[in-house]
C-alpha cells in the first residue's frame, strides 16, 4: 500500500500569496494607526510652528500698513522676515540683519516675494538695517502675550516668519540658523499661492 502526501496545489499557494501581498500593507497601515507604532511625527520645518496663529496686524493695532507691508508689483504683498529686538541695534544686530539679507538675496527669483522688517523700541542706525516699524510699550506688550499663549518667549534677535495675510507662522530663536529660516521659506514660497 502506498502512503500518498498530500500536495497544495500550487495555483492555491499562488493565489495565497498574492493575498498575503495585498493585505500586508493594509494589516502594517493599521497597526500603526490604532497602535501608534512607528509613526513619523510628520514634521519637516526648521522654525517652531506658531499656533494658536494671530495676525500681527490685529495684534500690533497699527494703522500703518505701507510701513509694516510692502507690496509686490502685482499689488499683494509680500512674505515678511520679522527681526525683533528690544534695544537699540548693537553689532549682534548689525550681524543678524546682514544674514537676513542674505537669506532674501539666495531666494533668488523669489526674493522680490519677501520682504524684511526690524520690530523694536527704538529707530536702528540708518541703513544698517530692514526698515523699521517702532513698537510702543503696549504693542511690546501685546506681541509677547500673542507668542506667550503659543509658548514662546520673545527675546532679542528672534526672527518671525509672517504670511501675506499678517499670520505669524514660523518663530526662530536668536542663534539659531539663517539657513534653516532660508530652507523654510523656500519651501512656503514653492507651495504657497498667496504673496
Amino acid at each position: 500500500m502506498s502512503t500518498a502526501i498530500p500536495t497544495v496545489p500550487s495555483d492555491k499557494l499562488k493565489l495565497a500569496a498574492l493575498w498575503g501581498i495585498a493585505l500586508l500593507p493594509l494589516v502594517a497601515a493599521w497597526s500603526m494607526y490604532f497602535g501608534q507604532w512607528a509613526v513619523p511625527d510628520g514634521r519637516i520645518n526648521k522654525g517652531t510652528l506658531i499656533s494658536p496663529a494671530f495676525t500681527l496686524d490685529a495684534v500690533l493695532d497699527t494703522d500703518s500698513e505701507a510701513a509694516l507691508w510692502p507690496r509686490q508689483a502685482d499689488g499683494r504683498r509680500t512674505w515678511l522676515i520679522v527681526l525683533y529686538s528690544a534695544g537699540t541695534c548693537d553689532e549682534a544686530c548689525q550681524r543678524e540683519a546682514w544674514a537676513m539679507r542674505q537669506v532674501n538675496t539666495a531666494l533668488g527669483k523669489d526674493q522680490d516675494r519677501v520682504s524684511r522688517r526690524f520690530v523694536g523700541d527704538s529707530v536702528p542706525m540708518a541703513g544698517a538695517v530692514p526698515p523699521t516699524l517702532t513698537l510702543s510699550p503696549a504693542q511690546h506688550e501685546a506681541l509677547r502675550a500673542a507668542l506667550a499663549r503659543a509658548g514662546i518667549v520673545l527675546q532679542p534677535m528672534d526672527r518671525l516668519i509672517i504670511d501675506p495675510h499678517g499670520n505669524a507662522v514660523l518663530y526662530y530663536p536668536a542663534g539659531q540658523s539663517p539657513e534653516d529660516t532660508l530652507q523654510d521659506l523656500r519651501r512656503l514660497l514653492k507651495l504657497s499661492k498667496i504673496g
